[in-house]
């Protein structure tokens, strides 16, 4: 099911996108749910999460391009498309990395067109991401962005590049299948998850990645299929990158 928000406050031109969406349902063969909001505000104060927004630019109070840089802060990553009737804002649609500027009147084909795009993103983006609830909102992380996973005092942190840490009260079994069926993760120690691609030293104690995280356990025992997996891995990319 894919969950689209419409923000605009003309109320007809909501009506009239929700249609067209509804036809583009039947189309598509896929269940799709629209939510109608008429500001900004309306959206911010939702706890749901959409797969898409369709964002009118002009509105009263906050307008779309800032409603979207305000989505984005939050870790927003779901696809934007901007609706308007003036084209003077194009070049600002790209800062907020939206999908696509349409001029209204909407062009159903153009419209549909956009859809399509925003539905193969999505179809990559869910393959490399994994869906945690955080701070009791659900959060979508890149699979690229996590440096390890580890499991502390009941609680499981999925610790980023950026050197933010994203707490959530699961267990790490409950993540397990997910990511190890990922080539670039392994498992080190039963409170850990590591991300190969983040490695920058591996000895036969314990694994280093970026410098503002301490060094990662490694369980008597499993340096060998560590480091098997590690070379495995390593030799993969190598190859892939000869390959192009």
């Amino acid at each position: 099911m894919l969950k689209i928000a419409i923000c605009d406050d003309d109320e007809k031109a909501r009506n009239t996108m929700d249609t067209m969406i509804q036809e583009y349902e039947s189309k598509k063969n896929d269940e799709i749910n629209c939510f109608c909001f008429s500001n900004a505000s309306e959206i911010l104060d939702n706890k749901m999460q959409f797969d898409i927004y369709l964002l009118d630019i002009l509105m009263p109070g906050l307008n779309g391009i800032d409603l979207a840089s305000t989505l984005r802060k939050n870790g927003e990553k779901a696809e934007i498309i901007f609706l308007t009737s003036s084209p003077e804002f194009a070049l600002e649609s790209y800062s907020v990395q939206a999908l696509n500027y349409l001029l209204k009147p909407i062009d159903k084909k153009l419209l549909f067109a956009s859809l399509d795009r925003a539905f193969d993103a999505l179809l990559q983006q869910r393959n490399n991401d994994i869906v945690i609830r955080s701070e009791g909102r659900l959060l979508s992380i890149s699979l690229n962005d996590i440096e390890f996973v580890e499991a502390r005092l009941d609680k499981v942190f999925f610790c980023m590049s950026s050197g933010q840490a994203h707490e959530t009260t699961s267990s790490l079994s409950s993540f397990e299948n997910r990511l190890l069926s990922d080539p670039r993760f392994v498992k080190p120690h039963r409170a850990y998850l590591v991300n190969m691609s983040k490695i920058k030293e591996l000895n036969g104690h314990d694994i280093r990645v970026s410098d503002c995280y301490p060094l990662i356990p490694i369980a008597r025992g499993h340096f060998s299929e560590v480091k098997e997996s590690y070379l495995s891995y390593m030799t993969f990319q190598m190859n892939r990158g000869e390959n192009k």
